[in-house]
């Protein structure tokens, strides 16, 4: 007999609430050939790296994986993807078939399922998280009967599509020759990004006899005769981790042009963040009948009613939002990493006056789930939501990132990435402890 999803729910709750059998040893990882720890960056490890796992249940897993399915098919659907371009008309477009590299999809739990708050295809983590489960697999002592031979994910599974999916977005560009030779890993100031790590430990992963990877500030690249250069070496492919996400600023024109002119392979590039990632996009996935509109099977529909209720702000909405305030959060349309997001419940009045003009959607506020942690000899309670790494319509690896305050962040002791093991239905009922 299928248990209750709300009943589920609260078990799967009631674990994450009280297990501490599953302890995590501190990490240091090595993010080069040349052995560049993690740890040499400028940040507290303990920051970085949760000291406990998070527990999702199969079913979570598998609503998860449905959830993405059904966006990556509406993103290929011609009536979206019109809608989603005219919407901007003065961003610069050039159509492609690129998926985007590693996108993220953001889910709080709740009693009716995982619930889809954010994507961002500059999503950063993706390959902490796969040396994250690596280290953590060898580590980990079998001590529960709910362990596998991959408790936290397949890693070598995880490597392979990492590095297959690099592949596939070359070939989706149409390019001859079987890999890029030159591959650039491109930011803004790359060494003093907060995951600048995560780039070295992609650099490492990616590279090899046929493709050189490198990590590249966009004002160091160049475009000329059709051809982007770094350091007079030809460029072919982008793994692009810049937050300008229509590549407006000056220090990036070298790269908008060079893909305008389809003379480099970008990913993710400025379509893909506007099919994916806009912040309005969120309001579409929530409407059923827009959804139906844009001619996307019934099934997926139902799929995508889990995504909580989003509308963007404008003059009709305004009033109605500002007395409800208390039950949404206020995203930036183009924002990215929690930047200028607002809880309904702390925002001023100058405040909203300022982002009511349609620079913010609103979206129903879904609760974090908690985690609990030991922390200094007794146990606290920790935020956390899970991120599923994905590219054309599958996840890749999932993790969890604990905190504390109002929106995910990096700055909390005992918080940070935390690996995800997924435990069978049956043992998320009535009472269950993980072990």
């Amino acid at each position: 007999m299928t248990q209750n999803p709300a009943s589920q729910f609260e078990s799967l709750r009631h674990i994450n609430q009280t297990c501490t059998c599953v302890p995590l040893e501190q990490l240091g990882l090595d993010t080069s050939a040349q052995q560049v720890s993690i740890t040499d960056k400028p940040l507290a490890v303990s920051t970085l790296f949760a000291n406990t796992p998070v527990f999702l249940s199969q079913s979570d897993r598998e609503q998860i994986d449905a959830v993405i399915s059904a966006i990556y098919t509406l993103i290929t659907l011609p009536a979206y993807r019109a809608h989603c371009t005219q919407r901007s008309p003065h961003i610069d477009h050039r159509d492609d078939d690129t998926q985007g590299l590693v996108s993220g999809f953001d889910f709080h739990l709740s009693a009716g399922g995982p619930q889809l708050i954010e994507v961002n295809t500059n999503a950063g983590g993706a390959f902490i998280t796969q040396s994250l489960i690596r280290e953590h697999n060898q580590r980990l002592s079998k001590t529960t009967e709910l362990c596998s031979a991959h408790p936290f994910g397949n890693d070598i599974v995880i490597t392979k599509d990492l590095r297959d999916m690099v592949l596939a977005e070359w070939q989706r560009a149409k390019r001859t020759g079987n890999a890029p030779a030159h591959l650039a890993i491109v930011d803004d100031n790359p060494r003093e990004q907060f995951l600048y790590p995560d780039m070295l430990l992609a650099r490492t992963l990616l590279q090899n006899n046929k493709t050189r990877v490198s990590i590249v500030a966009s004002r160091d690249l160049h475009y000329q005769n059709g051809i982007l250069t770094h350091r007079d070496q030809p460029v072919d492919m982008v793994y692009n981790r810049l937050t300008d996400f229509s590549l407006h600023d000056t220090a990036n024109t070298a790269l908008l042009r060079a893909w305008q002119d389809d003379a480099v392979v970008l990913s993710p590039s400025p379509l893909n963040h506007r099919l994916l990632a806009d912040k309005r996009n969120l309001q579409l996935f929530s409407d059923a009948l827009a959804l139906r509109g844009f001619g996307l099977p019934e099934t997926a529909v139902e799929t995508l009613q889990s995504v909580p209720h989003t509308v963007a702000l404008n003059g009709a909405s305004e009033q109605e939002l500002w007395q409800q305030r208390k039950q949404y959060y206020f995203k930036p349309v183009d924002g990215f990493g929690s930047k200028a997001v607002y809880r309904g419940s702390k925002i001023t009045r100058r405040v909203w006056d300022q982002i009511s003009k349609g620079s913010h959607v609103a979206q129903r506020e879904i609760a974090p789930t908690r985690r609990c942690v030991q922390q200094q000899g007794h146990l606290d309670s920790h935020k956390f939501d899970v991120r599923a790494y994905a590219y054309n319509g599958r996840a890749i690896a999932l993790v969890a990132r604990m905190y504390q305050g109002q929106t995910t962040n990096f700055r909390t002791p005992a918080g940070g990435f935390a690996p995800i093991m997924v435990l069978p239905d049956w043992a998320c009922s009535g009472s269950s402890n993980c072990c």
